[in-house]
């Protein structure tokens, strides 16, 4: 798997750098296998009537690896430093007007505006809990103090090759973790990877769709869970960059030109579900009636690029990385059939994440993962997202996510069900599939499993084969 930049959880990209941060640190919540929020360093938690308040409370006697208590002061300095840094999630505190310690056990979180999303936030980085001495340790980077399962050995770890773990003899869920020692190493190859599994090398690791389709057939065991959305952000809603996507019918166009099974079928090889929807399966909103919102139509496509003005097409340029490449040219050959001519852009050296704040680009083909329908909404639909970086705003769209937030869980399904609706009507997303994690495991480990939206998997209950 990838090297970790950092092993600051509120400085670290989620995603694949969390089987990392997992085993140094332990999280104020936890989601288990089955993608349910369970108790964690906090063992409940609530929130007033209108979601804007909201309370933990804490097990007794924690303490992280150097001694120091992990109290309710500690978790307010953790959740204070998150508010004060620019970090990849830090913006899902953006409501978060004060932090409280308001006994040793007791933390009360106060909120400008309803956020029903706190206990997923708290499951992720921002609730991974960094001892109080190390928050502004200059070397916090390469030296994470924490309270999980594992500390860093730093002498036999060797960055961008190999990281070595050794076993917390404190830790109060020891049970969990049954490995005296955990050793990640740093490979890209997916190829490398599987021959490792399969030889015995590596216990398990990430796959994807070439080398699981090798692993059929032998001892390696298939993981999969369905995560990212992968697909194009169309950006350019107003049509600033490139006119034509300033007119729904031409983004409805697209949405029908693709042809979305073929593209499953040939590039990840059956790896994934195909969509015409923004909200994934498990999440608030989620309608499967949605999946296939945009049948595979080219007439359908020319029709309405007719209507629009654009009988002769268009050209549509596609940011992507040189991985892309193979989807982006797929999706270049269904478009040009209806009259759309793709320019692959691709992206600069300073990366994807760089080029969409440049907010230059039309579109891009770019898997969103998706958690929970309030917090993707904020980081996607709001004008002021560094990924809606041309500042489009659709009033309904934004009144259906501040309504649902409001409301309870059992009201707040419906009203998401409008927002995916209101959100596949107006295109602003040329879906393709949801694509499913691959993970392969050898026969030395059992226990193994993926959690709903997550990458890969904590080694939390993982055991010795038998």
């Amino acid at each position: 798997m990838a090297a970790i930049e950092t092993f600051d959880p509120v400085a670290s990209p989620a995603g694949r750098r969390l089987q990392y941060l997992w085993l140094v640190y332990d999280s104020l919540i936890r989601t288990d296998a089955d993608g349910e929020l369970v108790p964690g360093l906090a063992e409940s938690w609530e929130y007033n009537d209108d979601n804007t308040v909201f309370e933990l409370t804490l097990r007794e006697g924690l303490t992280f690896t150097d001694g120091a208590a992990l109290d309710a002061e500690a978790v307010k300095a953790n959740l204070d430093r998150a508010l004060a840094t620019n970090g990849p999630q830090s913006a899902q505190l953006a409501l978060v007007e004060s932090v409280e310690a308001v006994s040793p056990t007791e933390v009360r979180i106060n909120l400008s505006a309803p956020n029903p999303s706190l206990p997923v936030v708290l499951s992720q980085n921002l609730g991974l809990m960094v001892s109080p001495e190390a928050l502004d340790a200059r070397d916090l980077d390469t030296n994470p103090v924490g309270a999980g399962p594992y500390t860093l050995d730093a002498d036999d770890t060797v960055p961008d090759d190999h990281y070595t773990f050794t076993r917390n003899p404190d830790y109060p869920d020891a049970d969990d973790f049954p490995f005296a020692e955990v050793t990640i190493r740093v490979i890209a190859d997916r190829t490398a990877i599987f021959q490792g599994v399969r030889a015995g090398e590596l216990d398990a690791g990430e796959g994807n769709a070439e080398v699981a389709a090798a692993a059929e057939g032998t001892d390696v065991e298939i993981l999969t869970q369905p995560t990212d959305t992968a697909g194009v952000m169309l950006l350019d809603r107003q049509g600033e960059i490139v006119p034509a996507l300033g007119d729904v019918r031409v983004r409805q166009a697209l949405n029908h030109a693709v042809d979305r099974e073929a593209i499953v079928e040939s590039i990840v090889r059956g790896y994934g579900t195909p969509t015409s929807q923004f909200i994934s399966p498990g999440m608030d909103g989620y309608d499967e009636s949605l999946d296939d919102a945009y049948a595979h139509d080219p007439e359908r496509a020319r029709q309405l690029l007719a209507e629009a003005g654009y009988e002769d097409g268009f050209t549509l340029p596609i940011l992507a990385t040189s991985e892309s490449t193979t989807v982006v040219e797929a999706i270049a050959g269904q478009l040009e059939e209806v009259g759309v001519s793709v320019e692959i852009v691709p992206a600069s050296p300073s990366g994807l994440s760089h080029d969409l704040l440049e907010g230059t680009h039309a579109a891009v083909y770019l898997p969103w993962g998706m958690t929970d329908t309030y917090i993707d909404a904020q980081f996607l639909l709001n004008p002021e997202s560094a990924y809606n970086p041309t500042g489009a705003s659709d009033p309904e769209m934004l009144a259906l996510v501040d309504e649902g937030a409001a409301q309870q869980p059992e009201e707040r399904d419906a009203t998401y069900r409008e927002l995916s609706a209101r959100i596949v009507e107006q295109a602003w997303y040329l879906p393709l599939y949801v694509a499913d994690a691959i993970y392969l495991v050898g026969p030395d480990v059992e226990d193994v499993t993926l959690t709903p939206h997550v990458i890969t998997p904590s080694i939390r209950g993982w055991q010795p084969a038998a």
